[in-house]
């Protein structure tokens, strides 16, 4: 694969906050004290699901996982990290019930380190198909299970992408770059339409991803896919134009070259 050079500027002075998504932040740790220093406002996007390596290939064991989420929220704060149960998979094996027993564990583990879960259920992406559908009947008590268990651990359950509105089921609407929510982090207002190049059902504001999927060997560790980490940087300049572009080469969390 032939090197892809994009043309991003990084100035703290332009970017309002950076959103970090990954599987595993253990690489990016020791680095957190130096971006800060740098005058970037950062959140993470931290995804922890039950499925094993037949499903996530190169991922640490889970209950690491979550000493290392545990340990970035006690760096950060808790309402820097938002953790992602997503996508919830149905089939014969990951069934209602396993996903309601997995996911209770990991609220169990994860309450008072983070204030909100975001959840989606798995749909056809891409033109792709992944996992069964299960009845309208039993998907509303698995919803409404997921929100009595996510709130008794004192986690905020949010749904992305959803086709009806979750709020039938007392569950809020996720979104992954949430307007709202980074005002909160910035300490200031933000003008963040809404992002029209995601899916119809999605309601992101609009950002600029730095570096993609599958661009790394697995021993970098760069792609989310393989417990890596991807890089989202939220731009609205002071005129509420546009930014200016400046050369930035896709590196990983090591600072090697993809």
């Amino acid at each position: 694969m032939s090197s892809t050079v994009y043309k991003i500027e990084l100035n703290p002075k332009i970017v309002n906050c950076i959103v970090f998504w990954t599987k595993d932040a253990a690489n990016i740790l020791d680095k957190l004290d130096e971006i800060t220093s740098l005058g970037y406002k950062y959140v993470f996007q931290f995804t922890i699901t039950p499925y094993g390596s037949d499903i996530e290939r190169n991922i640490r064991p889970k209950e690491d996982i979550i000493k290392t989420f545990r340990r970035l929220s006690d760096m950060i704060g808790c309402e820097r990290i938002i953790w992602r149960y997503d996508p919830i998979i149905f089939n014969n094996l990951f069934t209602p019930e396993y996903h309601l027993k997995n996911f209770e564990n990991m609220c169990s583990q994860l309450s008072g380190y983070t204030k909100i879960v975001n959840m989606s259920l798995v749909q056809s992406y891409h033109n792709k198909n992944f996992g069964s559908e299960i009845s309208r009947q039993d998907k509303e008590r698995f919803l409404r299970n997921l929100k009595e268990t996510a709130l008794s651990y004192s986690i905020e359950p949010r749904l992305c992408c959803y086709p009806e509105d979750p709020q039938m089921y007392g569950i809020k609407r996720a979104k992954c770059i949430d307007k709202e929510y980074l005002e909160m982090i910035c300490g200031y207002k933000l003008k963040l339409p809404r992002d029209k190049n995601q899916r119809t059902l999605c309601e992101c504001c609009e950002s600029i991803d730095v570096g993609i999927y599958n661009t790394c060997t697995p021993h970098s560790r760069r792609s989310d896919r393989n417990g890596g980490i991807k890089v989202v940087c939220i731009f609205q300049a002071i005129t509420g134009k546009s930014t200016k572009l400046a050369y930035f080469k896709t590196m990983d969390v090591n600072g090697k070259n993809s």
